[in-house]
């Protein structure tokens, strides 16, 4: 059985993504949402390491390289579609990447509370 996850849709068939120091651009535009640029626990780069550095409990170097992604530009083709977790860095889910059209299930278009 394949592992199902709801990631967020941000690239379209045509479309080109790339990565840059943790930030997210579709076609050169900054992609401008709360999963459009590396972060975790809610939180942004100098945020984040502020907190931590408090705690002094954390991979400091593997952060910094997370926060720190890059990706070379891509070009999805006609059939392939780009999605993005919330949370890039946690493993247990699908993190990011190009989803052939006939591998997805369905869209998530909203829920009620």
């Amino acid at each position: 059985m394949k592992k199902k996850t709801s990631p967020e849709l941000v690239a379209l068939p045509g479309e080109e993504i790339k990565i840059i120091e943790g930030q997210v651009y579709i076609n050169d535009k900054k992609l401008d949402t709360f999963y459009g640029f590396a972060h975790r626990l809610g939180l942004e780069k100098d945020r984040y390491f502020e907190m931590m550095d408090d705690r002094n409990q954390y991979n400091n170097n593997g952060m910094r390289e997370y926060f720190d992604t890059n990706m070379d530009q891509i070009k999805l083709a006609s059939d392939e579609y780009y999605f993005i977790d919330d949370d890039w860095v946690d493993e247990r889910r699908g993190k990011m990447g190009v989803i052939k059209e006939q591998d997805i299930a369905g869209f998530v278009l909203g829920y009620i509370e």
